[in-house]
C-alpha cells in the first residue's frame, strides 16, 4: 500500500534499499527481482499519489 518515495524509486530493486519503513530490510524486492530474473522476465513498478503503488512480473511462457 501507499507510495514509493521518489528518493528510492531509483534503487527500489536493489539489495537493502529502504526507505523509513521500521524493520524493513531491503531484501524482498530484491529477492523478487533475482527470481524473476532467473526466469528470463522482468519486474517493474508503477507508483502515484492518485493510485497508490503496482507491482508487476512479466515472466516468459515455456511453448511445449
Amino acid at each position: 500500500q501507499g507510495v514509493i518515495p521518489e528518493a528510492i524509486r531509483d534503487r527500489f530493486f536493489e539489495r537493502y534499499a529502504t526507505h523509513g519503513k521500521k524493520g524493513g530490510t531491503g531484501i524482498g524486492t530484491y529477492s523478487a527481482r533475482l527470481i524473476a530474473e532467473v526466469h528470463k522476465g522482468k519486474i517493474y513498478f508503477e507508483s502515484s499519489a492518485a493510485t497508490g503503488t503496482t507491482l508487476f512480473v512479466e515472466l516468459l511462457r515455456k511453448q511445449i
